[in-house]
């Protein structure tokens, strides 16, 4: 039981490390359909194990049918030696319109000297087969580049052809809005799109835009249609915020506060910090780097010996970029609970370790008690006994010999 229990750990806490990798001149392509067209992919495993090893080749995701390996196994392999396989595709003579992928992997299947406890690692490449539309069909993607306020702001339209005729003039109107209403208008030029090909389309909103988020919506017009396609953009400011602090702290303590800043710049601030003002008690923080438009934590620490609970406030002074701002925050101070109840967070992998601990400990428990117990006798009660002898030994049932 115990030796069970140990292998069972070792399994958990200590994953092999072993991979594989698949190479080849393409290991993602698309397609786009014809009829019985064929294609033939040449590729490499490459193992990463300390060992001889076998590898399993196999087809997953769509159209698996119509792909053929050279081999589904490629058996023996030292730690230096590449293997190699073809895969053939042979499509149909028609396929429904849209978009389908298939996966060529490659999966570590057993070892040749010697196994160790780990998981099968594997590697794929992908093959995209697109099938067009009957019907001129265009999808579309629009990109906002996120600019400082009152700058310029660049539009990328990327255009894909899915029909199997060619278009031959799109165009797209760009409307730029604050949730509410209309703020401008920007169009692109004419170009025309081969069936199964690509355009990019370019515009430019010259007067820009005060900080804050929009949305930029595109009206596609192509050979007397049209589609519609939108996109939330924000543009940024040279602003650092307080967006949360640590509150409450206690008294006689000394205490972590934790300040969270939001950058709502549109590039990256580095060295950012603060200097904390609380009485005549003066603070400085850590330094943090905040990505665009995200947040981050600056920290200090407050020794409230001999401060009295109630509210505190603190001036935080913010230094980032050659500049500053000041914000004001209220801190509560409260006596320190004697249990605090909270439960302990642990991310990830060790959140679930410390569950399976809590398991094994629980079956070892179990496992000691029935094996103290097994060998004690049953007792039960018997009421035509005193009650000083109420119970007494169950005698043991004899089996009858007819009895399985």
């Amino acid at each position: 039981m115990r030796k069970i229990i140990l292998l069972l750990l070792i399994f958990l806490v200590v994953p092999l490390a072993h991979s594989v990798g698949i190479g080849g001149e393409v290991l993602r392509d698309t397609v786009i359909f014809e009829p019985h067209l064929e294609k033939t992919y040449t590729f490499a495993v490459i193992p990463n194990a300390p060992m001889t090893m076998d590898y399993q080749i196999s087809i997953s995701g769509d159209l698996q049918e119509y792909v053929t390996l050279s081999d589904t196994r490629l058996e023996n392999l030292d730690p230096e030696e590449i293997g190699y396989f073809t895969a053939t595709l042979n499509l149909p003579e028609d396929l429904e319109p849209g978009s389908y992928t298939i996966y060529i992997g490659a999966t570590e299947a057993s070892t040749r000297t010697g196994g160790q406890i780990g998981g099968k690692t594997s590697a794929k490449a992908t093959i995209v087969v697109r099938s067009l539309d009957y019907n001129k069909r265009i999808t579309a993607d629009l990109k906002v580049s996120e600019v400082e306020e009152f700058t310029p702001i660049p539009i990328k339209l990327h255009l894909e052809n899915w029909g199997r005729e060619d278009i031959a003039g799109v165009s797209a109107d760009i409307e730029l809005h604050d949730f509410e209403e209309l703020l401008g208008e920007v169009s692109t030029e004419t170009v025309a799109i081969a069936s199964g090909e690509s355009a990019d389309l370019f515009a430019t909103y010259e007067p820009g835009l005060s900080a804050g988020s929009y949305i930029a919506k595109a009206i596609i017009e192509f050979d007397g249609e049209s589609v519609e396609v939108e996109e939330e953009f924000r543009i940024g400011t040279l602003l650092v915020e307080i967006a949360n602090y640590t509150n409450p702290l206690y008294t006689n303590e000394k205490n972590v506060l934790t300040l969270t800043l939001q950058n709502s710049w549109n590039k990256k601030v580095e060295g950012v910090y603060a200097d904390v003002n609380i009485g005549d008690t003066k603070l400085k923080t850590t330094l943090t780097d905040i990505g665009a438009f995200s947040t981050s934590d600056i920290v200090t620490y407050w020794d409230t010996e001999g401060l009295k609970e109630g509210d505190y406030e603190a001036e935080v002074i913010l230094h980032y970029e050659g500049q500053q701002s000041t914000e004001k925050i209220t801190i509560t101070l409260v006596p320190k609970p004697l249990f605090l109840g909270a439960a302990l967070l642990i991310p990830g992998a060790a959140s679930l370790l410390l569950v399976l601990l809590v398991i094994i400990a629980m079956i070892l428990i179990a496992y000691h008690y029935y094996k103290k117990n097994k060998n004690r006798p049953i007792k039960y009660y018997d009421p035509r006994k005193k009650k000083s002898e109420e119970l007494v030994e169950q005698p043991k049932k004899e089996k009858k010999e007819n009895e399985l």
